[in-house]
C-alpha cells in the first residue's frame, strides 16, 4: 500500500474524525485502517493486511454497486460515513493527491 493512501487517509480523518472514510478507486470503494476494522464488524468483509514502513497497513475492498448498500447498513449502526470520489489524470477514479488539494486550496485564498 502507498504511501499516497496512507497520505489521504490521515488528510481525510483529521477532517472527519468520527466518520467512516470510504475511497472509490477504479469500480471499487477501499476503507482503510480503524475504518475498515470497524466496517469488517458489522459487515463482514474480510481485511486485507500488508506491512508498510514497519507497521500494518489495513484495507477493505469492494465494489461500487455494493455502496449504498453498505453504507446503508452502516447508517442503521449510527455510523456516519464519507464517500471520496477523485478522477486522476487519466480521467480514472483514483485516491486523492493530498498535496495536490493542499496547494489547490492554497491558491483558492
Amino acid at each position: 500500500m502507498g504511501n499516497k493512501n496512507i497520505q489521504a487517509y490521515c488528510y481525510y480523518k483529521e477532517q472527519y474524525p468520527n466518520t467512516v472514510v470510504l475511497f472509490r478507486v477504479g469500480n471499487n470503494y477501499e476503507v482503510y485502517q480503524e475504518d475498515a476494522e470497524s466496517v469488517a464488524k458489522i459487515i463482514g468483509l474480510d481485511i486485507e493486511k500488508t506491512e508498510v514502513s514497519n507497521s500494518t497497513f489495513c484495507k477493505i475492498t469492494f465494489p461500487v454497486d455494493k455502496g449504498l448498500d453498505f453504507v446503508s447498513t452502516l447508517a442503521s449502526h449510527n455510523v456516519i460515513t464519507k464517500m471520496v470520489s477523485q478522477r486522476n489524470e487519466n480521467g480514472e477514479f483514483d485516491i486523492p493527491d493530498i498535496n495536490q488539494l493542499k496547494t489547490d486550496k492554497e491558491n483558492d485564498y
